[in-house]
């Protein structure tokens, strides 16, 4: 027992009235104890610090802080200067862990000195919560609870066992503070900093596949909130601190994982300006981003080519906002070209060009983007088109009137077409239900693409802009 490691967990608290009970008990009944549970309270304005006084005037290992409003990265900041425990666990007070967090931690970190030791998470939502499933299961080229340094862990982690969350993580202190990693503070996105600096320091680091963090998806929170100008900006601001990071103490254009990791980052600059103001500031954030990937672009042949078709569309999308600014994209031509072919071999493998009924399941802008395109890209379209969504309507989509997918009498010759990005799974078991043999067709099954790469197009300037080129 006396290589038992202390672990103490670090509890931000912001307005999480609702959720924090949950997280507080499942913090202080683990079937081994933290030594110290550390809510620090970051100014908020209901109840919250008051039900964390009520588990610290119960339990012994329980501390409350408080602060006026900071923000998330230097309430973290202030939860490491405070601790004194071998190790350090960062929880959301809207999330909680399993009750043998603790004790599962300790039967591996017991005769190791991980700086970092990395952990998987289920994914909560909550009702209404209209948002891409987010998995957080971590698939490496190694065994888990193997030591490796922090750059191999990356070179064979990313992307699917790395995460920039630095909650699915238990934090060897003397590390934190002998290399002073600390969050940034005053910005959102905090994360994406920390866990690379992080990760690129960290000399001992493993993970396991144990599910001890439970993530809670709700409205509200940061993550699902109306995307502001501060949020891209602070986004931007973090993703060029890493990348200057990058550059002062790694290798980076010779790594092709994190030169493939910093293109994608960029690309996220570039694809979310698109939610804020245009601004001098913008177009300086822009063309630094483009510039920057540009760069890493030359350190790996045929990079776009790897890209998935929704990273590509909105890059597409943004060198064509440049080209109407003046600051023309060096690779608009060739993304355009890719992208056109990657259109091309999507599309043709639809039913559009018979001449029979075909039903498309999907009425919105994710559908006219399909149609749009396939005329332009592909050609005429024959088919006999009918128009269905989910529940009975008596709306008209394209000159035609919608059919609810229950009211359809379909034969075994017909074909049907998923037309959404959001819903395609739920929509194709829609279909299954029916019981009836049905040929479907769907964009994104199987396949890897990130996001809609349909919608966008429903906008003919655009799409006229791609067919251009």
């Amino acid at each position: 027992m006396d290589d038992m490691k202390s672990i103490s967990l670090i509890i931000p608290v912001y307005n999480t009235a609702d959720w924090i009970e949950k997280c507080m008990d499942n913090a202080v009944y683990q079937t081994m104890p933290f030594e110290e549970i550390v809510c620090i309270d970051d100014g908020s304005l209901d109840n919250s610090i008051e039900i964390c006084e009520r588990y610290k005037d119960k339990f012994s290992n329980v501390k409350v802080l408080s602060q006026e409003n900071r923000g998330l990265g230097a309430t973290r900041n202030r939860g490491i200067d405070v601790i004194s425990s071998e190790y350090i666990f960062f929880l959301d007070s809207d999330d909680f862990l399993e009750l043998d967090t603790v004790k599962r931690l300790q039967e591996i970190l017991m005769g190791k000195e991980y700086d970092i030791l990395y952990i998987e998470a289920n994914t909560i939502y909550e009702e209404g919560v209209d948002f891409k499933s987010l998995e957080y299961t971590r698939k490496c080229s190694f065994e888990d609870e193997e030591v490796v340094s922090g750059r191999y862990y990356f070179k064979n982690a990313f992307p699917e066992g790395y995460f920039d969350s630095a909650c699915m993580a238990v934090y060897r202190t003397n590390f934190l503070k002998d290399t002073h990693l600390r969050f940034p503070e005053g910005v959102l996105h905090e994360d994406n900093l920390f866990s690379f600096q992080a990760i690129m320091t960290a000399e001992r680091v493993g993970y396991i596949h144990d599910k001890l963090y439970n993530r809670r998806i709700r409205a509200g929170s940061i993550m699902t909130s109306e995307y502001t100008d501060k949020r891209w900006l602070d986004l931007s601001f973090v993703i060029f601190k890493a990348f200057n990071f990058a550059i002062e103490h790694t290798d980076v254009y010779n790594d092709e994982k994190q030169v493939l990791f910093f293109i994608y980052k960029h690309e996220s600059i570039l694809r979310n300006s698109f939610m804020v103001q245009d601004t001098a500031s913008k177009r300086q954030i822009i063309e630094e981003a483009v510039n920057d990937i540009d760069g890493l672009a030359k350190h790996k042949d045929g990079i776009f080519d790897d890209w998935d078709m929704h990273s590509l569309l909105h890059y597409f999308i943004i060198g064509n906002y440049l080209s109407k600014i003046g600051l023309r994209d060096k690779k608009y031509n060739d993304i355009a070209r890719i992208l056109n072919r990657k259109y091309m071999e999507c599309l043709t493998e639809l039913p559009l060009n018979k001449n029979k009924r075909v039903v498309i399941y999907g009425c919105g802008k994710h559908t006219d983007g399909l149609l749009n395109t396939y005329k332009m890209i592909v050609g005429d379209i024959r088919a006999d088109i009918v128009y269905a969504q989910t529940n009975d309507t008596d709306a008209m989509y394209r000159g035609k009137p919608v059919v609810g997918i229950n009211k359809i009498a379909f034969d075994d010759t017909d074909e049907l077409i998923v037309s959404s990005h959001l819903y395609e799974e739920e929509m194709i078991t829609n279909v299954s239900r029916l019981g009836k043999k049905i040929r479907v067709y769907s964009i994104y099954k199987d396949t890897p693409i990130l996001g809609d790469i349909f919608a966008p197009l429903s906008d003919d300037d655009l799409l006229q802009s791609l067919v251009r080129l």
